[in-house]
Parts: C-alpha cells; structure tokens; sequence
C-alpha cells in the first residue's frame, strides 16, 4: 500500500498530462476511484476534474465509516468497550455487530488509515456511487442524505454470478424466498426507469454538464 501511494500519484499524473492535457482531442470527464487509493483524488483535484468513489460495500457500512471517521457518533473506546451504537437508519449496533476498523482492537492499522484519509477528505469528491439499490437499503441511504449522499447504481454483477439456488438451497426455503425477492428487486433497480438505472443516467447528467461548463 505503502509503494502504491508513493507511486501511484507520479504514474496517474503522467498519464493525464500525456494522454489528455497535450491532446486537444480528448477531455478527461471525470475520474472514478475506489476506497482504497483515496490519493486519485488529490491527483484529480490538482487538475480540477470531478472525481467519483465506487463504494462495492455495503451502503450501511458507508454510513458508519462516515460517521465513525469524522467523529459524529459514538463508537466503542479502549475506555468503554462495550458501548452500543446508534445510527440514524439502523438498528442499535452491537460492538459484535460492528466492522473491526471502528473497534478499539482494530488489528487493520494501515487499512484503517487509508480509510480515514478519504472519509476525512471527501470534499474533493462530488460523488459517491455505490454498488447496491435504494429499495435494499433505503433506511441507511436516506439518512445520509443531507450529510454526505450516495448514489445507488447497482448491482454492478450478472444475475447469474448470484447462484442463489446453490448458495441457499436444501432446507432454507424461507431465507430462499427473500433471496429471490431479492434478485427481483435488484433486476427492477437496473431496468430501465428502475431507481439504479435513473442515479446512473443523473450521474452522467451531470458530468456532461461539467464537462459544458468547462
């Protein structure tokens, strides 16, 4: 992690000089990253181009990262290891139920660390796009709202690659049924006029509005 942060700022700088500032041919959008190389976003914002954060996990891991990073709840401490967590849009958390990067024994340091440098600096982000739908996790979706939004635009994998028969046949026919209920509301999410499908087109929307503008 450590040689790609030191380098990896060099190389996307590089590229960008060489294959867009010098070509009148071709602007370059906007740049889509992922939680994990937070420092794109410095590269983009040093030469003013929108920058996007796929989030691939869950919306509501989002949200506690958000909150737990910038210090707007409380979290379990060496202190008081025990305390439970409330979060808008969530049920009362456990300290069982929470991920090891906010828990006091956290064994992830350097993860962790990354983590807090892009939750802690996402003002150079205009979005966040995640891989998962509005009507699975509206709850936790609509709580971020008015803090820092995220747009749904998935599920970014093939119906197929979900083998749901597989992964829950035998006996669990009630954790069946809601699997393929499930499959069908992540199917109408992506359709066309779905709630995924309408985020991603406002989604380019607005970068070709950017693009207008400049």
């Amino acid at each position: 992690m450590d040689l790609i942060a030191e380098f990896g700022p060099i190389s996307l700088t590089n590229l960008i000089k060489n294959n867009f500032l010098n070509n009148t041919n071709k602007k370059l959008a906007c740049i889509i990253n992922n939680p994990f190389v937070p420092w794109v976003t410095n590269v983009a914002s040093e030469f003013k181009i929108p920058c996007a954060c796929l989030w691939i996990q869950p919306c509501t891991l989002y949200s506690i990262y958000y909150r737990f990073y910038n210090k707007l709840n409380q979290f379990p401490t060496l202190e008081n290891p025990e305390t439970d967590v409330e979060l808008p849009g969530l049920p009362l958390l456990k300290p069982q139920d929470l991920p090891s990067f906010v828990l006091p024994s956290n064994p992830f340091g350097a993860l962790s660390n990354v983590l807090a440098e892009m939750f802690q600096d996402m003002k150079k982000l205009k979005w966040i796009l995640a891989n998962s739908f509005y009507e699975l996790e509206k709850d936790v979706i609509d709580s971020m709202a008015e803090i820092f939004p995220i747009k749904t635009v998935g599920p970014l994998v093939p119906p197929s690659l979900l083998a749901i028969g597989e992964i829950v046949g035998g006996g669990f026919e009630v954790l069946k049924k809601n699997a393929v209920e499930l499959k069908v509301a992540a199917r109408e999410a992506v359709a066309d006029g779905g709630s995924s499908d309408r985020n991603i087109q406002e989604f380019v929307d607005e970068i070709l509005a950017t693009v207008d503008d400049n």
